[in-house]
């Protein structure tokens, strides 16, 4: 009785991470505008083989999730050699025919929502994403944004904080470069470091991860509210071609804010 009591409750617990939920196909210039999402799941949740549909095992090996700026806020986070590069060249191959403006005379490139359920290479990228922050309660989030940035186009100052109509707001945004500029492109931080400011360098396979809120115990704001340090902008390309594909997570603010970052992460070898 008991290891069938435990086998149902395993069983369970499995189907509830796949559960699958409607969300529209509507999206924002900087931020998404995703509505019809009618539950929340564990971040653990994404670590699970089983959660992503059986996507086929990889080697792997740990890689340490740094805090960029470890003393003061906002909360910065970077993993070098996130991705491999053959996901890397996945993502760009799926997208590039899809790319468009996102209005005429736009100065951030090209995009594309890129669908990530049932492409088992990007959802073990969703996966590894969510793993570094274990015991969020988020919704499911069915895509990354990719852009591509030529030359001198740029992403303006901005926080990436949005009120979603089912009550979850945009409280983290999970970056991977996937192709780096000759010059320019980084993302700026120029509230961060008391005011000293903090650049993420675009480089190829590393992720750039940062909350949009106050964590718990900030002083300098109520926990769950948007941290307005987190402003940041992606300066012009100098020269050559950046890309990227970005996971906005939706949370309970208050939840998310009692969040902490994992210290490593299994990355591809």
């Amino acid at each position: 009785t008991t290891k069938w009591l435990l086998a149902v409750i395993t069983t369970a617990s499995h189907l509830s991470c796949l559960n699958p939920v409607e969300i529209s196909s509507e999206s924002r210039e900087i931020l998404p505008s995703v509505v019809g999402v009618d539950h929340i799941r564990p971040a653990s949740c994404f670590a699970s083989q089983t959660c992503a549909g059986g996507a086929p095992q990889q080697s792997h090996r740990r890689v340490k999730i740094q805090r960029v700026n470890q003393r003061v806020t906002p909360r910065l986070y970077l993993v070098e050699d996130f991705a491999s590069p053959d996901e890397i060249d996945h993502i760009m191959r799926v997208s590039e025919p899809r790319l468009t403006p996102s209005h005429k005379g736009t100065v951030t490139g090209v995009r594309y929502e890129l669908p990530i359920d049932g492409d088992p290479i990007l959802e073990r990228i969703r996966e590894r994403m969510m793993s570094m922050f274990p015991g969020l309660k988020t919704r499911h989030e069915p895509t990354f944004r990719v852009r591509k940035y030529t030359n001198k186009s740029f992403h303006p100052p901005h926080v990436d904080y949005f009120e979603s109509d089912d009550g979850s707001v945009l409280v983290l945004t999970i970056m991977l470069y996937l192709h780096s500029p000759d010059h320019g492109g980084e993302t700026a931080f120029p509230r961060a470091n008391g005011g000293k400011g903090y650049a993420f360098a675009p480089t190829s396979g590393n992720v750039a991860a940062w909350w949009s809120i106050y964590g718990q115990g900030d002083v300098r704001g109520k926990p769950g509210a948007m941290d307005p340090r987190t402003l940041h902008e992606g300066r012009p390309v100098q020269k050559g071609i950046k890309w990227n594909a970005t996971l906005f997570v939706y949370a309970d603010p208050k939840q998310a804010a009692t969040v902490e970052a994992a210290s490593h992460v299994h990355v591809p070898v």
